[in-house]
């Protein structure tokens, strides 16, 4: 009865032997689970080092810009305060089509996208991060992926990076 009914509702389950313990099995899952978010964190920790190394490096905030569209593989653009594209990942008619519709989206809320950053719109994820300096905001970090899961890895490289920019802005002012 178990079993057809977990093939009613599509869930899975599985039969093990009286002789393996339930522990074994929830050991086993915890290791699978905690490597799954070891591999995350070492990706990610990556991702930041790269950027950094970028900017260390004394290269420019486009580089950084299309390194992290690279690595990640969504669309990112760097906006100025007023909307002007600063920094598209390519120079390709399609990116400057998605920079404008990503900073029309961000008009359209009033600059105003929540805690988060995020925007759900026509299937997308769209991502807003604000450098800001001395309470003044500088530049807008924006990006679009696919709808689906929360990607922390691109929430944690978007906001790594938008430190990054803020860096870089202080360091042309000659302010670090």
């Amino acid at each position: 009865v178990m079993v057809a009914r977990a093939r009613a509702l599509r869930i899975p389950i599985f039969e093990s032997p009286l002789a393996v313990p339930f522990r074994t099995i929830v050991k086993y899952v915890y290791n699978a689970l905690a490597s799954s978010d070891m591999h995350s964190l070492k990706r990610s920790i990556a991702v930041q080092t790269q950027l950094l190394d970028l900017l260390i490096d004394g290269r420019g905030v486009s580089d950084l810009i299309t390194s992290l569209s690279s690595v990640l593989h969504i669309p990112i653009v760097l906006f100025d305060a007023r909307g002007n594209v600063i920094a598209p990942a390519g120079g390709s008619a399609h990116t400057q089509a998605i920079g404008r519709r990503l900073w029309a989206e961000y008009s359209r809320v009033d600059r105003t996208v929540g805690p988060v950053g995020v925007l759900e719109s026509n299937h997308e994820r769209l991502y807003y991060q604000t450098v800001q300096l001395h309470g003044k905001v500088e530049n807008v970090l924006a990006a679009t992926a696919p709808q689906g899961p929360t990607s922390e890895l691109i929430d944690t490289s978007l906001s790594f990076a938008q430190r990054l920019l803020a860096l870089a802005h202080l360091r042309s002012q000659e302010q670090i």
